[in-house]
């Protein structure tokens, strides 16, 4: 799936279950999507926020990642560590996509 065509409820659906993070040629981290949220507020009305929660073992910096999941197929995802738990790190990734205005 292409990210221009990624809403708010394909990832809803999918809280709960694990995504892959590619973070070398052979390294990939897998990340729990815990929240799927829509944002309001100035934003436009199909802006969302997604958060993953990763392990403690190993902390993604801020930057893109390609994110795999079978259902979504691979996204490129920048990632924004959010905090720290005592069972894992939590990255958080916003889209906001703003819709063409017909003539």
């Amino acid at each position: 799936m292409d990210l221009k065509d990624v809403r708010h409820e394909h990832f809803a659906k999918l809280v709960g279950e694990t995504f892959r993070a590619v973070v070398g040629e052979q390294d990939v981290v897998e990340l729990e999507l815990t929240e799927a949220e829509k944002v309001s507020g100035e934003r436009p009305d199909n802006a969302h926020s997604i958060v993953f929660k990763g392990p403690l073992d190993e902390f993604l910096e801020q930057r893109t990642y390609d994110v795999e999941h079978d259902a979504l197929g691979c996204l490129s995802i920048f990632l924004v560590p959010i905090a720290q738990k005592k069972d894992g790190f939590l990255y958080q990734a916003v889209f906001t996509r703003f819709d063409e205005e017909e003539d």
